[in-house]
């Protein structure tokens, strides 16, 4: 048990080849919290930040949900945290942010500081380039204890706002995976009767697989609807995206009722599919 005192490696441009060592810390994380509700909240994101890349565009980064459908960070969310960051040297990681905290190679020895970002209901946590190659599960449950899950390729993140286009505003091909994680959002969206286009606009831009200014409309009119206090969130949050899920299947399910049960294990694999393109399985 250490704390990893390394380099912190950034990333350098888009990669979306599957790294074993993510997929195996994802795969862990759902095997050994499934019970409490662990969900995986992505892994992949073509994204800049700021002057650089996010860790996700390299498929270094995975996004664990810790309380994905209540937003409120969990004890057993830091307990996680802080045993992956107190094993940090073995497992590789450089970074990991929950909630407004951070805790990274660049001070190790800070523990958690006060993060400005807002990373509640999961953790974000990040591989060194050997980690992402060579982490096993097995490795991480000879550490930090826990059972394998069932293994993912890792999903790609749900979709915010610039999603669908490159880093020079370029949209990317049409069969993109990520074109295709958003399209998936915006049949839900249209399904339920909030369109992603408006009057005037091209009939090709409602399932364009292109999160700009139209969905950003149907995302803040279907959270609207929803109760959600902040309206204005420019991505599709867990939690939102379970109600979508939950108010698509209500209309169509059985006599209009689906359990509960059911709907968490379809909104689950809507988030962790690696292109989108799982869709509910209802019971006839």
């Amino acid at each position: 048990m250490s704390i990893y005192r390394g380099p912190y490696y950034s990333a350098t441009g888009c990669d979306s080849s599957p790294k074993p060592g993510t997929n195996a810390l994802v795969s862990w994380f759902l095997g050994a919290y499934a019970s409490r509700g662990a969900a995986n909240l992505g892994t992949y994101a073509c994204k800049r930040l700021g002057s650089g890349w996010s860790i996700h565009a390299e498929r270094r980064a995975a996004d664990l949900g810790t309380a994905p459908y209540g937003g409120v960070d969990s004890s057993w969310g830091w307990n996680l945290a802080n045993a992956l960051r107190l094993n940090s040297a073995e497992l590789g990681i450089q970074c990991i942010i929950l909630g407004r905290r951070i805790w990274s190679c660049v001070q190790p020895d800070a523990g958690w500081r006060s993060y400005s970002g807002q990373y509640h209901g999961h953790a974000h946590v990040e591989l060194i380039p050997s980690a992402a190659r060579n982490l096993t599960a097995a490795t991480i449950q000879s550490l930090i204890g826990g059972s394998g899950g069932p293994t993912t390729q890792g999903g790609i993140m749900l979709p915010r706002k610039g999603d669908g286009l490159d880093a020079n505003g370029k949209a990317l091909p049409s069969s993109h995976p990520v074109r295709e994680s958003v399209r998936y959002w915006q049949r839900r969206l249209v399904r339920l009767g909030f369109d992603t286009i408006k009057k005037g606009d091209p009939e090709s831009w409602r399932y364009d697989g292109i999160y700009g200014d139209g969905m950003q409309r149907a995302v803040a009119a279907s959270r609207r609807a929803y109760g959600a206090e902040n309206h204005n969130v420019e991505r599709i949050t867990g939690w939102h995206a379970e109600r979508l899920d939950y108010e698509v299947a209500r209309r169509n399910g059985p006599a209009g009722q689906v359990p509960d049960s059911v709907i968490k294990t379809a909104a689950q694999a809507a988030v962790s599919d690696a292109i989108g393109r799982v869709r509910l399985t209802l019971p006839k």
